[in-house]
């Protein structure tokens, strides 16, 4: 998999670390307000469109991480990642899956 993270250079230094579980809290919120459900009902290990959510919503979702990240993100990330449990672990390791940092070793 290929990441979808970029960082423009006056962004770099300024980009928001979180951990997973933060990451994956704020999601888990983001999804329950926007199907109106308890976020209790969420699954984070069910993929985005089993919730029958549409394009808007997932490109909605990408575009409010970047703001909370401070970083740039390609919408498409949220295909690429297509769990809340996957989509935090990569963000919160800042792009970097643990087989990219162990090539880069």
């Amino acid at each position: 998999m290929t990441t979808k993270i970029t960082n423009s250079p006056s962004q770099t230094d300024h980009r928001v670390n979180l951990s997973q579980t933060e990451i994956q809290a704020w999601l888990v919120n983001y999804m329950a307000e926007n199907l109106e459900v308890d976020p209790q009902e969420i699954d984070i290990n069910l993929p985005f469109d089993s919730y029958n959510i549409d394009s808007a919503v997932t490109i909605g979702m990408a575009a409010d991480l970047e703001i909370l990240l401070n970083t740039i993100l390609d919408p498409t990330i949220v295909y690429e990642y297509p769990t809340i449990k996957t989509l935090s672990q990569c963000l919160s390791l800042g792009g970097e899956t643990a087989w990219q940092k162990d090539l880069h070793r």
